[in-house]
């Protein structure tokens, strides 16, 4: 056993050394070519795959001749297969073996396939090289050549000169690409990262999503980084990178920015509430990101500085209401009178920063005690009246409202209640009825009904 692997290593070194004398010594390649027939060139063959594909090598014999063929990898020195044998450790490699007869012309003549001189006159065994799950390090230069030359001369030595390049598609580093969810403060700037690897070498380049509208511009940045400066807190954008060879499927990453920025303070107008407990409503609107704390302060007279409401405080009624991006505070003041007109402060905070905004009540004053009125009108005539009565119809709801209608009209729309209006001349003119006059206001009405049903039924 020791002895056949022997021989076959000389073998294999002695026809290596041939061929390197071959083609490093012009005078021995000369002195031979002009003692034989002229010999036909080799030229070398390129062929692509892709990492994970299987390729085969194609290398024929001239079974007459060369009973067998060694592959090799020619940068390398590397000796893969001999014959049908296979010499690398490497499980991925193995001889696919078959013959073709003379007759076979269609497929001699096939131009990817290096064929011996002799082919049309002999049989010809095909010793061709597989390889299976193709790696990167596989590119190289694939040499075939005779296992043992005979007497022929005329017979190449090497048959099969084969230059494999490795082609890989993209794939991202993840060490080395960005989070897809990616944050930054207001104002400052941000850097998007995407490294990619590939054969040939991955081209990045970068795109903008809008989030609202799905538009995708491209940035025209060729770059495996993206620097966004000035970070806006109205940023709604998405950012996505697309790494490419040319050998699909190409790859693309997309990031979502978050802009985090201080509290921003919008105050809503106070309201008046005119019910039994007189309440006066404020409230603050705070944009920001992250959401913080919103606290109301009142300024204090008597000691010249704003202090916290108490929260155990009765008389003050709190309520946040939150949002995706802001949220909305509410300060309710029951039983509110004079005494209560006062500067309040709407305080909000995050890790950001800190906002506040004040509100005056005393600017409010006009509004907030605006004089009461309750007017009834007097009318001049019977005639007035009448004509009053025919045109209108009141009533007194459940809560206590009054209820004007013209009679004949099915819009709703047309009721007016509770709030100051003013019809025609010979109309009734309810302005802001109390729940305080509710009672009074409703013997008066009903009197007005009566006397009005009268005076129509002595007509009548």
């Amino acid at each position: 056993m020791k002895l056949s692997i022997l021989l076959i290593y000389f073998i294999i070194s002695l026809s290596e050394c041939r061929r390197r004398l071959y083609h490093r010594h012009p005078g021995y390649r000369h002195a031979r070519t002009t003692a034989n027939a002229p010999q036909a060139k080799i030229s070398a063959i390129n062929m692509t795959a892709k990492v994970g594909e299987s390729v085969i090598l194609n290398c024929a014999i001239n079974s007459s001749f060369n009973p067998g063929a060694i592959w090799t990898q020619a940068k390398i020195g590397n000796v893969l297969t001999f014959n049908t044998n296979r010499i690398t450790v490497d499980p991925r490699f193995e001889i696919i073996q078959h013959s073709i007869h003379k007759e076979d012309e269609l497929v001699l003549s096939d131009p990817n396939l290096i064929v011996p001189k002799q082919a049309h006159a002999n049989d010809v065994v095909f010793y061709n090289l597989k390889i299976d799950n193709v790696q990167l390090y596989d590119e190289n230069e694939y040499v075939c050549q005779n296992s043992i030359t005979k007497s022929d001369e005329d017979e190449p030595l090497v048959h099969s000169l084969i230059y494999l390049y490795i082609t890989k598609s993209p794939n991202f580093v993840e060490s080395q690409t960005s989070e897809s969810n990616i944050a930054g403060v207001e104002n400052s700037e941000v850097t998007l990262e995407c490294t990619a690897t590939g054969k040939p070498v991955p081209k990045i380049r970068w795109y903008q999503i809008d989030e609202n509208t799905g538009t995708i511009t491209d940035l025209n940045h060729e770059s495996t980084s993206l620097s966004i400066r000035n970070l806006s807190k109205y940023e709604k954008n998405k950012y996505e990178c697309v790494a490419s060879n040319g050998i699909l499927p190409s790859v693309s990453k997309k990031f979502t920015l978050t802009v985090y920025f201080a509290p921003v303070i919008s105050i809503i107008q106070p309201h008046l509430s005119r019910s039994s407990t007189n309440s006066v409503v404020l409230g603050c609107v705070v944009d920001s990101n992250p959401q913080g704390t919103t606290t109301w302060y009142k300024f204090l007279d008597n000691v010249s500085q704003y202090l916290p409401i108490d929260e155990l405080d009765l008389k003050y009624h709190r309520n946040n209401i939150k949002h995706s991006n802001h949220s909305i505070s509410y300060l309710k003041i029951t039983n509110f009178t004079s005494s209560d007109l006062a500067q309040f402060k709407c305080v909000a905070n995050n890790v950001i920063g800190k906002s506040e905004k004040v509100v005056d009540l005393n600017e409010y004053k006009e509004l907030l005690f605006k004089p009461k009125k309750n007017k009834i009108k007097i009318f001049k005539s019977d005639q007035e009246k009448m004509d009053a009565y025919e045109q209108y119809s009141i009533r007194q709801k459940g809560d206590g409202k009054y209820e004007m209608r013209k009679i004949g009209l099915a819009d709703s729309n047309s009721n007016q209640s509770y709030f100051s209006t003013r019809f025609n001349k010979n109309s009734l003119i309810l302005d802001n009825l109390e729940n305080t006059s509710n009672t009074k206001m409703s013997y008066f009405l009903n009197l007005i009904l009566l006397i009005l049903t009268a005076l129509k039924c002595s007509r009548v």
